[in-house]
Order: C-alpha cells, then structure tokens, then sequence
C-alpha cells in the first residue's frame, strides 16, 4: 500500500472513529432526555385525571419512606377505583382521581398502598386522599435532619395550608440503613487514596439508638402540625437478604411502645421469596396485596368511625 493510500485509509478511519463517538453522545443524550424527561411527562399527562381542589372532608392518609413505598411494585394493580379514591400531589396542591404510578413518589410502577387504599375506599362514601412521597433509597437520617426532611416539612405545610387534616402517617423504610452482608472493617483499606467513597466497600448500618432517635425526630416533626395524628411504623429491613436486621427491627417496635398514638402498622420482613419481591428486594403485586391487608387491619380501629 502506499503512503498516500495509507494516508486516505487513516483519515477515514479516524473520521470513523469520531463518528461513532459522536454517534454514541448523541444516542446517550437521546436515551437521557427520553428517561428523565419524555417518559416521565407522558406518565404525568396519564395519570393527572379529574384535577380538583382536594375535599376537605376526607380521610387522609400520608405514606412515605423508602422504596417499597415509592412506587416500585411490579405489575401495577389491576383495579377499577372509586370515584372517591384520590390522590393529592404535593408539587401544585391539586387532588387528582387515583391513578398508578402514584404523582407524589418517586417511582413509575404501582404503589404498596394501593390495595390497602382501595379497601379503604369500599368501606366509605366519603373521600379518601392518599399523600405519597416515598423516595427510593433513602435513610432515616435524611428523612430527619437533610434534605427530605425539608420535603417533608414543605409538604406538612402546603396539606395545613390548604386546610386538609391527615388522619395517618404511614412510615415504610429501613432497609438502606441495616448493615450489607459484604461489610468488613478491614475493606477500607482497599479505598483509592483521594477518592473518599467508603458506601462502596462498607456500610455497617445504623445502630438501634441513632435509628431510633431519628426516627422519633420524623414523628415529632408531623406532631408539630398534626398533634393527634396517628402515626403507623412497619417493620421493614429486608432488602436481599432472608433475616431481619435485628437493631433497626426493635428500634422501629420500640417506638410504638413509647410514643403515644403511634402503631406497628404492618411487618414486611415476613413477606420473602419470589412471589412476594419480584428482585429480592422490591415487592411484588402479590406483596403488596399481603401489605395491604396489614395495614387494614391495623388501622382499622383508628378509621373504623371515620367511614
């Protein structure tokens, strides 16, 4: 070959090379804007149905935590709602008909309170508000003293604000705080020096005390704005592994034994295997029918003279 063939050859294959990089950004950023923005309009345009100013006269409930309960149930639910089954979200103070996903949380599958919120619905003609707001991952320690707590003190005030009255609180989280199976001590030797992520070698979770105190926090902070709200704690820590992480689990039961109108509201560490997490982690249809009724069961008494 000569030098001016080679010559043409390694123009065009660099102008190859530079073509498919450039075509692998522009696919990137296609993929991203259709992820973070296309997609979740579409799903927003489905699901914001009947847009009203929220009934005062309801039964309102407020869910939020972690994951399980931020809309990563899969498949959604499969049910015809009541007119009177609503759910409100928080971003513009609106009530919309109940449709999953859920407007307030995080994800864009179906919600762990569906079926608890249906049932709930059947057994009255009055309106039924559902106030979600769940995040994926997240720790107790944010939820109290970082940046969700702001988003919770933001939603409190926008709900009394607008004169709507939660009757529950619902809390579902723990699993991002227990300790990973993988933890060792000795694994932060293995650190990069200058790079500082030690959660990706080791997490050994929160102990009972700091869980507990954080968590207190969370409650009294709902109390400042609704003083006689009840407020139900499920016993929540399994996340791909088969056994409950045993400092998280007794500091959420001790809490409903020393704070007044707080409750055990369900325990989802007893839900395990395939048919109930679809992932090992995240609950499934069948899981969150078993929740569901749960928290039926333990919020009964506190609703049963509301219907």
């Amino acid at each position: 070959m000569s030098k001016q063939n080679i010559y043409k050859f390694s123009l065009i294959f660099l102008a190859g090379i530079i073509f498919a990089i450039s075509s692998e950004k522009v696919i990137k950023k296609s993929n991203t804007l259709l992820r973070n923005t296309m997609i979740p309009t579409f799903i927003e345009k489905q699901v914001k149905k009947n847009e009203q100013d929220c009934p005062k006269e309801s039964i309102v409930i407020a869910y939020f935590g972690q994951s399980n309960s931020a809309g990563y149930v899969k498949p959604k639910a499969k049910i015809d709602y009541k007119k009177n089954l609503l759910q409100y979200d928080w971003r513009n103070n609106k009530c919309y008909s109940y449709s999953e996903p859920l407007l307030g949380s995080e994800g864009r599958f179906g919600n762990s309170i569906t079926y608890f919120a249906n049932s709930i619905s059947n057994k009255t003609d009055k309106n039924v508000i559902i106030v979600s707001f769940g995040k994926a991952g997240s720790s107790v320690i944010s939820w109290s003293y970082g940046t969700l707590n702001k988003l919770l003190g933001f939603i409190l005030n926008q709900l009394n604000n607008n004169k709507i009255t939660v009757d529950i609180f619902l809390w579902h989280q723990g699993e991002s705080d227990v300790k990973i199976t993988s933890s060792n001590i000795n694994n932060l030797k293995k650190v990069p020096y200058f790079k500082g992520n030690f959660n990706e070698l080791i997490y050994e979770g929160l102990d009972k005390k700091t869980y507990k105190q954080a968590l207190k926090k969370i409650v009294k902070d709902t109390r400042k704005v609704y003083p006689n709200s009840k407020f139900g704690i499920a016993l929540a820590t399994i996340c791909l592994v088969e056994n409950s992480y045993i400092p998280i689990f007794n500091a959420q039961k001790e809490i409903t034994l020393e704070i007044s109108n707080t409750f055990i509201s369900g325990n989802s560490d007893i839900l395990k295997g395939k048919k109930m997490r679809y992932d090992g982690c995240h609950l499934s249809d069948n899981g969150a029918k078993e929740l569901g009724k749960q928290y039926l069961f333990n919020t009964n008494k506190f609703l049963i003279n509301k219907y």
